[in-house]
């Protein structure tokens, strides 16, 4: 017996919707609200402002105080702004170096990921509804219930 088509298709489309609402309100989130991880001096992870960024400063020492960002986790909230620009910030101590990365592809490519997981069961659903074989559309009209589809060879099976 031929594998079935959706076998996995009920599952996927949840968690695909779950990982582009929560990519979605993550980077929503962080137009007001940056967090910060700093584990070592000289390095900070930052995602804020739509952006994943990672910041090295090349002339901070363990001798020099942290000016902007104290060691461990942080969390801080700024005015709305969305960024997408690669920049450089300068501190007394010297200048940061920065890669930034923005988190908006990420979400389009999630929640994209989603839509065509909705959109296939849809369509199988909509087959079925309609008589037709679910894997290739071949019209199984006046066909036995059990019988294999002609077109593809596929044993009609209930889409649940």
């Amino acid at each position: 017996m031929p594998r079935a088509t959706r076998a996995r298709s009920p599952v996927m489309k949840w968690v695909a919707t779950l990982v582009a609402v929560l990519l979605a309100g993550a980077w929503a989130g962080t137009s007001v609200v940056s967090v910060v991880y700093k584990p070592k001096v000289g390095t900070t992870y930052i995602v804020g402002s739509g952006l994943f960024t990672i910041a090295h400063e090349p002339f901070m020492t363990e001798e020099l105080p942290d000016l902007i960002f104290p060691m461990g986790w942080s969390l801080s909230r700024h005015s709305f702004e969305m960024s997408y620009r690669p920049y450089m910030y300068l501190n007394g101590a010297g200048a940061w170096e920065a890669t930034e990365i923005a988190l908006w592809p990420f979400v389009v490519l999630a929640v994209g990921g989603a839509l065509w997981f909705w959109w296939r069961d849809a369509m199988l659903r909509r087959r079925e509804r309609m008589g037709a074989c679910v894997q290739c559309g071949y019209d199984r009209v006046g066909l036995a219930e059990d019988a294999a589809c002609p077109e593809c060879g596929r044993v009609r099976a209930r889409i649940e």
